[in-house]
């Protein structure tokens, strides 16, 4: 009895135990094809960047080479040398005073002439009111400058400036530069430095004046010597070598002139000799006093 029960438990045990095995056996995990690095692929892909950005460099350093090495050669060769000077616009200067303000010759390397330089020295010279420098490969070089224009000499407290059609002020008056022009004067620094719109506008309108009545017949033989301005706003020319005086008043100016003009003709062939016309009566500004001498 006691044997059976041991063979049957016994043989239950291994049963218990045979499902155990058959019922849990041992997974075999095998791994997705997602899960294996792909390392020869990202070793493939390393050595084309590298052969792609290595072929970068090399092209790069290459064409630098070769760039650096044509322009030494440019910069060497005689080709560019400059062979033709073309100068335009002076009538002060010489040929060869612009040259040398701008350090501009012939035989120098055309590539190694910085325009903007050259204009910025030839401007830095008083004369000169504008300057343009181009180079036209491959041995031409053209300057061209704008001179400024004296017109007359402005005195303004102790100093004489030189003035251009404009009525600017553009060089204090040296030795040398021209003296046979006329003066203006009245000007106060004061009031330029108060409203240097307003007394530049009293300037221009004074140069218009000149203008006019260097188109008079009376202008050769009775050139100007001084034109004064009033704090009125009146002005006083005065003109030739006997200092005749034309007290214009103010403005408009022109036919007044033109007036003063036709008394002065008639004044000479009555054989006297004028010293001032009044023209400055502002009720009545079609008359004309005359004062002989």
């Amino acid at each position: 009895m006691t044997n059976r029960k041991l063979r049957r438990s016994t043989t239950k045990k291994s049963e218990k135990t045979r499902r155990r095995v058959v019922s849990a056996p041992q997974e075999k995990h095998v791994a997705a094809e997602d899960d294996i690095p792909q390392r020869s692929n990202w070793r493939s892909r390393s050595v084309l960047f590298a052969k792609f950005f290595g072929g970068v460099a090399l092209a790069l350093s290459l064409g630098a080479g070769l760039s650096w090495g044509a322009w030494r050669y440019a910069l060497a060769t005689p080709r560019f040398a400059v062979q033709n000077i073309e100068v335009e616009g002076v009538s002060r200067f010489h040929q060869d005073d612009i040259l040398g303000l701008a350090d501009l010759r012939r035989g120098r390397n055309l590539l190694t002439i910085d325009p903007s330089e050259a204009e910025f020295a030839l401007v830095a010279n008083p004369w000169i009111q504008r300057a343009y420098v181009s180079r036209r490969l491959p041995d031409t070089l053209k300057v061209v400058v704008e001179e400024h224009e004296p017109v007359a000499l402005l005195q303004l407290g102790s100093e004489i400036l030189i003035v251009d059609r404009d009525a600017r002020p553009f060089k204090t008056w040296a030795m040398g530069d021209p003296a046979d022009l006329p003066f203006l004067t009245g000007v106060q620094l004061e009031a330029l430095q108060r409203d240097r719109g307003a007394e530049m506008h009293r300037l221009r309108q004074g140069l218009s004046l000149l203008i006019d009545y260097s188109k008079l017949g009376m202008a050769k033989k009775y050139s100007v010597q001084e034109l004064h301005f009033e704090e009125s706003g009146a002005v006083t020319l005065i003109a030739g070598e006997s200092g005749l005086s034309f007290r214009l008043g103010e403005s408009p100016w022109k036919e007044k002139l033109q007036r003063a003009a036709k008394v002065l003709r008639q004044t000479e062939k009555a054989g006297a000799a004028a010293e001032t016309l009044f023209l400055d009566n502002q009720a009545h500004p079609e008359r004309v006093v005359l004062r002989t001498r």
